[in-house]
Protein backbone atom coordinates (compact mmCIF):
# COMPACT_ATOMS: atom_id res chain seq x y z
CA UNK A 1 0.00 0.00 0.00
CA UNK A 2 1.22 3.50 -0.77
CA UNK A 3 2.43 5.31 2.32
CA UNK A 4 0.00 8.18 2.81
CA UNK A 5 0.43 10.77 5.57
CA UNK A 6 -2.43 13.02 6.53
CA UNK A 7 -1.42 16.26 8.25
CA UNK A 8 -4.04 18.07 10.32
CA UNK A 9 -3.24 21.57 11.60
CA UNK A 10 -5.87 22.47 14.18
CA UNK A 11 -6.77 26.12 13.63
CA UNK A 12 -10.49 26.19 14.35
CA UNK A 13 -10.41 28.22 17.56
CA UNK A 14 -11.37 31.86 18.02
CA UNK A 15 -8.05 32.82 19.72
CA UNK A 16 -9.94 34.35 22.64
CA UNK A 17 -6.94 34.30 24.98
CA UNK A 18 -4.65 36.05 22.50
CA UNK A 19 -7.28 38.67 21.74
CA UNK A 20 -7.62 39.38 25.45
CA UNK A 21 -3.84 39.66 25.89
CA UNK A 22 -3.52 42.00 22.90
CA UNK A 23 -6.35 44.38 23.85
CA UNK A 24 -5.02 47.94 24.15
CA UNK A 25 -1.63 47.06 22.63
CA UNK A 26 -0.17 47.58 19.16
CA UNK A 27 -1.02 43.92 18.45
CA UNK A 28 -4.76 44.32 18.90
CA UNK A 29 -5.40 44.70 15.16
CA UNK A 30 -3.33 41.60 14.40
CA UNK A 31 -5.30 39.60 16.96
CA UNK A 32 -8.64 40.71 15.51
CA UNK A 33 -7.88 40.29 11.83
CA UNK A 34 -5.38 37.42 11.48
CA UNK A 35 -5.44 33.78 12.63
CA UNK A 36 -2.50 32.65 14.74
CA UNK A 37 -1.59 30.26 11.94
CA UNK A 38 -0.65 33.29 9.82
CA UNK A 39 1.04 35.51 12.40
CA UNK A 40 4.30 36.90 10.95
CA UNK A 41 7.33 35.43 12.70
CA UNK A 42 10.09 37.56 11.18
CA UNK A 43 10.80 40.11 8.41
CA UNK A 44 10.78 37.32 5.79
CA UNK A 45 7.06 36.76 6.51
CA UNK A 46 7.42 33.20 7.71
CA UNK A 47 4.34 32.05 9.61
CA UNK A 48 3.46 29.10 11.86
CA UNK A 49 1.71 27.68 8.78
CA UNK A 50 4.79 27.88 6.57
CA UNK A 51 7.08 26.48 9.29
CA UNK A 52 4.82 23.47 9.84
CA UNK A 53 4.69 22.80 6.09
CA UNK A 54 8.45 23.21 5.71
CA UNK A 55 8.93 20.61 8.46
CA UNK A 56 7.25 18.01 6.21
CA UNK A 57 10.00 18.07 3.58
CA UNK A 58 11.60 14.72 4.52
CA UNK A 59 8.34 12.84 5.10
CA UNK A 60 8.14 9.94 2.65
CA UNK A 61 5.19 9.03 0.44
CA UNK A 62 2.03 10.96 -0.34
CA UNK A 63 1.03 13.84 1.90
CA UNK A 64 -2.21 15.74 2.30
CA UNK A 65 -2.70 18.70 4.62
CA UNK A 66 -6.09 19.61 6.11
CA UNK A 67 -6.64 22.79 8.09
CA UNK A 68 -9.90 23.17 10.03
CA UNK A 69 -10.49 26.90 10.64
CA UNK A 70 -13.19 29.17 11.96
CA UNK A 71 -15.45 30.67 9.30
CA UNK A 72 -14.11 34.11 10.28
CA UNK A 73 -10.62 33.28 9.02
CA UNK A 74 -11.47 30.94 6.16
CA UNK A 75 -10.83 33.32 3.24
CA UNK A 76 -7.50 34.56 4.60
CA UNK A 77 -6.33 31.02 5.31
CA UNK A 78 -7.41 29.82 1.87
CA UNK A 79 -5.40 32.61 0.20
CA UNK A 80 -2.34 31.59 2.21
CA UNK A 81 -2.94 27.94 1.33
CA UNK A 82 -2.99 28.84 -2.38
CA UNK A 83 0.50 30.35 -2.04
CA UNK A 84 1.80 27.46 -0.02
CA UNK A 85 0.42 24.82 -2.41
CA UNK A 86 2.70 26.31 -5.03
CA UNK A 87 5.65 26.97 -2.71
CA UNK A 88 5.75 23.54 -1.04
CA UNK A 89 4.06 21.40 -3.70
CA UNK A 90 1.51 20.10 -1.19
CA UNK A 91 -2.18 19.24 -1.39
CA UNK A 92 -3.76 21.60 1.18
CA UNK A 93 -7.46 21.66 2.03
CA UNK A 94 -8.96 24.36 4.26
CA UNK A 95 -12.08 23.22 6.14
CA UNK A 96 -14.22 25.99 7.68
CA UNK A 97 -16.36 25.37 10.72
CA UNK A 98 -19.41 27.47 11.54
CA UNK A 99 -18.46 28.62 15.04
CA UNK A 100 -18.71 32.36 15.75
CA UNK A 101 -18.51 32.20 19.56
CA UNK A 102 -16.95 29.86 22.09
CA UNK A 103 -20.46 28.73 22.97
CA UNK A 104 -21.18 27.55 19.42
CA UNK A 105 -17.74 26.03 18.81
CA UNK A 106 -17.73 22.24 19.02
CA UNK A 107 -14.08 21.91 20.01
CA UNK A 108 -10.69 20.86 18.68
CA UNK A 109 -11.46 17.15 18.86
CA UNK A 110 -14.61 17.65 16.77
CA UNK A 111 -12.53 19.56 14.21
CA UNK A 112 -10.01 16.73 14.25
CA UNK A 113 -12.65 14.04 13.75
CA UNK A 114 -14.12 15.70 10.67
CA UNK A 115 -10.62 16.03 9.21
CA UNK A 116 -9.77 12.32 9.49
CA UNK A 117 -11.57 11.01 6.42
CA UNK A 118 -10.31 9.05 3.42
CA UNK A 119 -7.42 6.59 3.25
CA UNK A 120 -4.27 7.33 5.23
CA UNK A 121 -1.64 5.31 7.05
CA UNK A 122 -0.57 7.94 9.59
CA UNK A 123 -2.01 11.29 10.67
CA UNK A 124 0.28 13.98 12.03
CA UNK A 125 -1.79 16.31 14.22
CA UNK A 126 -0.58 19.67 15.48
CA UNK A 127 -2.13 22.90 16.79
CA UNK A 128 -1.78 26.13 14.85
CA UNK A 129 0.00 27.94 17.68
CA UNK A 130 2.97 25.57 17.93
CA UNK A 131 5.87 26.79 15.81
CA UNK A 132 8.78 24.49 14.90
CA UNK A 133 12.21 26.07 15.03
CA UNK A 134 13.80 26.70 11.64
CA UNK A 135 15.29 23.45 10.37
CA UNK A 136 13.06 21.13 12.39
CA UNK A 137 11.76 18.11 10.45
CA UNK A 138 8.71 15.99 11.30
CA UNK A 139 10.00 12.77 9.69
CA UNK A 140 11.77 11.33 12.80
CA UNK A 141 8.59 11.81 14.88
CA UNK A 142 6.51 9.95 12.29
CA UNK A 143 9.09 7.20 11.81
CA UNK A 144 9.38 6.59 15.56
CA UNK A 145 5.58 6.41 15.81
CA UNK A 146 5.45 3.83 13.00
CA UNK A 147 7.98 1.66 14.83
CA UNK A 148 5.95 1.80 18.05
CA UNK A 149 2.65 1.22 16.22
CA UNK A 150 0.61 3.13 18.78
CA UNK A 151 -0.80 6.57 19.48
CA UNK A 152 2.30 8.77 19.76
CA UNK A 153 2.62 12.08 21.61
CA UNK A 154 5.32 14.74 21.59
CA UNK A 155 6.64 15.60 25.04
CA UNK A 156 9.04 18.05 26.60
CA UNK A 157 9.53 19.63 30.02
CA UNK A 158 9.04 23.03 31.60
CA UNK A 159 11.17 24.66 34.28
CA UNK A 160 8.69 24.88 37.15
CA UNK A 161 5.57 23.21 38.51
CA UNK A 162 3.80 26.57 38.18
CA UNK A 163 4.44 26.52 34.42
CA UNK A 164 3.19 22.95 34.24
CA UNK A 165 -0.27 24.06 35.40
CA UNK A 166 -0.91 25.45 31.89
CA UNK A 167 -0.18 22.17 30.10
CA UNK A 168 -1.09 18.52 29.87
CA UNK A 169 1.11 16.96 32.57
CA UNK A 170 2.26 13.37 32.15
CA UNK A 171 3.85 10.61 34.17
CA UNK A 172 5.87 8.17 32.05
CA UNK A 173 7.81 4.96 32.59
CA UNK A 174 11.41 4.31 31.54
CA UNK A 175 10.28 3.43 28.00
CA UNK A 176 8.38 6.68 27.55
CA UNK A 177 4.90 5.18 27.89
CA UNK A 178 2.35 7.52 29.47
CA UNK A 179 1.03 6.13 32.75
CA UNK A 180 -0.98 9.19 33.78
CA UNK A 181 -2.19 12.29 31.93
CA UNK A 182 -3.73 15.33 33.63
CA UNK A 183 -4.96 18.30 31.60
CA UNK A 184 -3.90 21.59 33.27
CA UNK A 185 -3.85 20.24 36.83
CA UNK A 186 -4.03 22.58 39.82
CA UNK A 187 -1.25 20.72 41.64
CA UNK A 188 1.11 19.06 39.15
CA UNK A 189 3.71 16.69 40.56
CA UNK A 190 6.09 16.72 37.60
CA UNK A 191 7.36 19.13 34.97
CA UNK A 192 7.01 16.59 32.13
CA UNK A 193 4.35 17.82 29.70
CA UNK A 194 2.73 16.71 26.46
CA UNK A 195 2.32 18.97 23.46
CA UNK A 196 -0.84 18.68 21.36
CA UNK A 197 1.36 17.18 18.63
CA UNK A 198 0.30 13.62 17.92
CA UNK A 199 0.64 10.80 15.44
CA UNK A 200 -2.62 8.88 14.93
CA UNK A 201 -3.16 5.48 13.35
CA UNK A 202 -6.45 4.82 11.49
CA UNK A 203 -7.72 2.84 14.50
CA UNK A 204 -7.10 5.88 16.72
CA UNK A 205 -9.39 7.86 14.44
CA UNK A 206 -12.10 5.25 15.03
CA UNK A 207 -11.59 5.48 18.80
CA UNK A 208 -11.82 9.27 18.57
CA UNK A 209 -15.32 8.92 17.14
CA UNK A 210 -16.34 6.79 20.14
CA UNK A 211 -14.79 9.32 22.53
CA UNK A 212 -16.52 12.28 20.91
CA UNK A 213 -19.94 10.62 21.12
CA UNK A 214 -19.61 9.53 24.74
CA UNK A 215 -19.95 12.85 26.53
CA UNK A 216 -16.25 13.54 27.06
CA UNK A 217 -14.82 17.09 26.65
CA UNK A 218 -13.90 18.02 23.08
CA UNK A 219 -11.44 20.76 23.97
CA UNK A 220 -8.51 20.91 24.57
CA UNK A 221 -7.34 17.90 22.54
CA UNK A 222 -5.34 16.46 25.44
CA UNK A 223 -8.59 15.05 26.80
CA UNK A 224 -8.40 12.33 24.16
CA UNK A 225 -4.92 11.34 25.31
CA UNK A 226 -6.16 11.12 28.89
CA UNK A 227 -9.06 8.96 27.69
CA UNK A 228 -6.76 6.54 25.88
CA UNK A 229 -4.48 6.23 28.90
CA UNK A 230 -7.49 5.59 31.17
CA UNK A 231 -8.65 2.87 28.76
CA UNK A 232 -5.31 1.12 29.15
CA UNK A 233 -4.18 1.85 25.59
CA UNK A 234 -0.49 2.09 24.75
CA UNK A 235 0.41 5.76 24.37
CA UNK A 236 4.10 6.52 23.98
CA UNK A 237 6.04 9.77 23.82
CA UNK A 238 8.70 11.36 21.67
CA UNK A 239 10.94 13.82 23.51
CA UNK A 240 11.94 17.17 22.03
CA UNK A 241 13.94 19.99 23.58
CA UNK A 242 11.74 22.82 24.94
CA UNK A 243 13.18 25.24 22.39
CA UNK A 244 12.33 23.08 19.36
CA UNK A 245 8.56 23.67 19.36
CA UNK A 246 7.59 27.19 20.41
CA UNK A 247 4.21 28.51 21.52
CA UNK A 248 2.55 31.61 20.02
CA UNK A 249 -0.81 31.10 21.73
CA UNK A 250 -0.23 34.00 24.12
CA UNK A 251 1.03 37.48 23.35
CA UNK A 252 4.10 37.22 25.59
CA UNK A 253 5.04 33.90 23.98
CA UNK A 254 4.53 35.30 20.49
CA UNK A 255 6.79 38.28 21.21
CA UNK A 256 9.49 35.94 22.48
CA UNK A 257 9.34 33.90 19.25
CA UNK A 258 9.66 37.09 17.19
CA UNK A 259 12.81 38.20 19.01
Amino acid sequence: MTERTLVVILSGGLQTRFRKDARGTSYEDLAETTPKLLFPLNPTNETPFSRQLEALQLVRGEKQVRVPVSREFYEMTERAAARYRWLFGLDIEVLPNEATTNETRLGALADLERSLYGDWSQALVSPSDRVPRKGYRSAPFLEAAAERDCLYVMRTHVQTLEEAKSHGVITINEEGRILEFHEKPENPTTTDIAFANYVFRPEDGTTLQVHNRSGYPLDPPGHFIAYQVEQGERVYTFYVDPEIIQDVGRLDHYLKVRE
